[in-house]
């Protein structure tokens, strides 16, 4: 019984953490109109694996992983930054539109890669999770493999459904653009994106340089330095 009450605290927390609008989001609806809603569904799986990595450290109580990325996010905050500076510059100086049909599978791997790293680079992420984890009451969940599995399936099917419902949403009003207009739409959404990015960066400027580089060289205070 406890094995389909975790799987479904799982799918709960999954759509709940993959609803909020956001750079992912922004992507996997510019993609699903201007390339096609595979590329939408792919960029879905790659977010949806990204949510579950947060997943698997709360099921099987990795609870360290979770620290150690928190305790480094100054480092985390800057590549997921400069990703999605550097997705959103290349849509907003775009000057035509990709050709679906010359799609191949390097293409979607990258697509859902690029999803899975923004996600997985993005602090807030873990924070909600544990938010919402908390108000779930999972405790008990790390007592059998099981469970943990569960939780974490539970996790990756509920971040996948809120994905593919938003895929589909926006396929329907993909018949309704001009080439014209799927254009301007991916020039804005590169600007949404790299404003995502900007601001992450930007979050950078209230941290200790020393601080900052101390975590980048992944050494400690000279203070804190064992004798």
């Amino acid at each position: 019984m406890e094995f389909w009450i975790y799987f479904v605290k799982g799918i709960i927390a999954g759509f709940i953490i993959a609803m909020p609008v956001g750079p992912v989001a922004v992507m996997c609806i510019h993609r699903t109109l201007v390339q096609g809603a595979l590329y939408g569904y792919v960029s879905g799986i790659g977010a949806a694996a990204g949510d579950t990595i947060f997943g698997a450290i709360a099921a099987f109580g990795l609870g360290f992983l979770a620290d150690d990325l928190m305790a480094h996010n100054e480092i985390v905050r800057l590549v997921g930054g400069a990703i999605l500076c550097l997705l959103g510059t290349r849509s907003a100086f775009t000057r035509r539109l990709p050709d679906p049909a010359t799609g191949d599978r390097r293409s979607y791997v990258g697509d859902a890669a690029s999803a899975f790293f923004v996600t997985v680079t993005n602090p807030i992420t873990l924070v909600s999770f544990a938010a919402v984890l908390a108000g779930l009451n999972i405790h008990g969940v790390t007592d059998h493999l099981r469970w943990g599995v569960s939780l974490t399936s539970g996790v990756f099917t509920g971040a996948l459904a809120w994905w593919l419902v938003l895929t589909t949403v926006t396929r329907g009003f993909r018949r309704m653009m001009t080439d014209a207009r799927l254009l301007w739409i991916t020039r804005a959404t590169g600007v949404l994106i790299v404003v995502f990015g900007v601001l992450l960066l930007f979050s950078l400027v209230s941290i200790d340089a020393d601080t900052f580089g101390e975590h980048l060289q992944g050494t400690r205070p000279a203070s804190e330095t064992p004798r």
